[in-house]
């Protein structure tokens, strides 16, 4: 898996967290690049053992800055293996 500049994974007791901290930025603000990389984060396997999913941010100032409907639609409308 190609490392991610925005994104960070941990596994903790059977949760996945994805935080999202966008480099060289102070918010957290989705883009084409944040989103393939979240898109890469989610086609990612998992450990078998794991049965949650949490993304949370790793800016203080909140979640996330100018998020568009059109920018969430495309990123929840992937299929991803083993996932549904």
């Amino acid at each position: 898996m190609k490392h991610s500049r925005h994104w960070r994974r941990r596994v903790a007791d059977s949760i996945c967290w994805l935080t999202f901290d966008k480099a060289d930025s102070s918010v957290n603000t989705l883009s084409q690049e944040t989103l393939d990389e979240l898109a890469q984060e989610l086609e990612a396997p998992l450990d078998p053992n794991v049965r949650g999913l949490v993304i949370e941010s790793g800016k203080s100032s909140g979640f996330p800055e100018s998020a568009t409907a059109r920018s969430i639609t495309c990123a929840s409308s992937r299929t991803f293996p083993g996932h549904g």
